[in-house]
């Protein structure tokens, strides 16, 4: 549930302090993350600066086809004194939900069953995209966030464990809307991949959180995981504590564990496959994966579901999640690296948290070759800055 801005802020961190172990600072530079006692030396130290600032927070780490370290801090029931477990505790992802939706889109097009440059009106029989534009709006620019279509939340959270009602009702009752011209701009917008995810429904015939079940959750092995409000009683249990209900639920109901969340952060990076299991052809991950959308061809832009960022040196591919949980998933397609790191936390300490964690895990393990320097200011700065 954020904005563009603050998708792209994401990627601009504070530098943390360095692990005060030089023997395994420089091992980890030269290979990146590979011992799992120096990964956990590393991510106590940057995790203990700022403990006071989350009561709950699980991490994972996963390379090439492997978990190369997980943890949890803090409580999921202080009361009972019942610590964050990594394969048993779950936590919201929030907004993390659209890569699965993505990911469920690119399943039916790689089976020819949709088509990303189609008029989406074309798989819509109950409803319609209202629009004044004369370009219709297609699935690939709902998965970049460029369909122009209208954010409105009236209407689309309630109290926790409410009944929600079908995607299909929902959206005959409140036509998406386009409020941009389609495929301009980049506007972050929970409706239309929220709108994805029904298109899901309607090709394949299920429900949306079941085909997810189906189609990704089961071959991945991903047990502990739902898309389902109220959530499933046996992961209700573990669910350290509730958030309000979201009606076009899509685009960020998702709940799972930081293992879970792993299983699919590797198919992601070894593509589409996990062991003898496989969700997507390679050559379907490498279109989801690159870039189809950028305001400027010098900045970052969007793959399908994935935000694009490039810090010392590295492309990376990610996505945020705030729902009362902060989570972050952040891959290195290059590197087969990815970390997933969720906490429950004040909504602006534990964004400042995962950014500052992200940075430190760059510095540590992929360092950039050259500083950035800013070049002095013109001899006129003072007189033209206060103009």
């Amino acid at each position: 549930m954020k904005t563009l801005l603050a998708f792209y802020l994401a990627a601009i961190v504070v530098v943390s302090n360095p692990v005060p172990n030089a023997a395994q600072t420089t091992t980890a530079q030269n290979a990146g993350p590979q011992n799992t006692k120096e990964i956990e030396a590393f991510l106590d130290h940057v995790l203990q600066q700022d403990s006071a600032a989350f009561s709950a927070a699980a991490f994972v780490m996963v390379k090439d086809s492997t978990i190369l370290f997980q943890k949890g801090y803090g409580y999921s029931d202080r009361e009972k004194q019942q610590p964050v477990v990594p394969d048993q505790t779950v936590f919201y992802a929030a907004s993390i939900s659209k890569l699965f939706v993505a990911t469920a889109v690119m399943q039916l097009v790689e089976s020819g069953r949709l088509r990303l440059d189609e008029d989406l009106n074309h798989y819509l029989k109950k409803f319609q995209v209202v629009s004044p534009y004369p370009q219709p709006v297609t699935m690939a620019q709902l998965l970049t966030h460029t369909g122009g279509i209208d954010e409105r939340w009236l209407g689309a959270l309630a109290r926790p464990n409410t009944p929600v009602p079908a995607l299909e009702d929902y959206f005959t009752q409140h036509p998406p809307r386009c409020a941009t011209p389609p495929g301009e701009q980049i506007n972050y917008s929970n409706h239309g991949m929220a709108l994805a995810g029904y298109i899901v429904e309607a090709v394949s015939g299920k429900h949306f959180d079941e085909y997810v079940e189906q189609k990704i959750f089961q071959p991945l092995g991903m047990l502990h995981s739902s898309f389902r409000q109220p959530l499933p009683a046996a992961l209700a249990a573990d669910l350290p504590n509730e958030a309000p209900t979201i009606i076009p639920y899509p685009a960020g109901s998702l709940t799972m564990t930081t293992t879970d969340m792993a299983a699919f952060m590797i198919a992601q990076l070894n593509g589409g496959r996990l062991g003898n299991q496989r969700i997507l052809q390679e050559a379907t991950i490498s279109e989801m994966h690159r870039q189809h959308f950028s305001p400027h061809p010098q900045i970052p832009g969007v793959a399908y579901g994935f935000f694009e960022s490039i810090a010392n040196g590295r492309r990376a591919l990610y996505h945020t999640g705030d729902r009362g949980h902060h989570a972050l998933l952040y891959l290195l397609p290059n590197e087969h690296v990815g970390f997933y790191f969720v906490c429950i936390a004040p909504e602006e300490k534990g964004i400042a948290l995962r950014e500052k964690l992200t940075q430190a895990f760059l510095d540590h393990y992929y360092p950039a070759k050259e500083k950035f320097v800013l070049p002095p200011p013109p001899a006129d700065f003072q007189q033209r800055a206060q103009r």
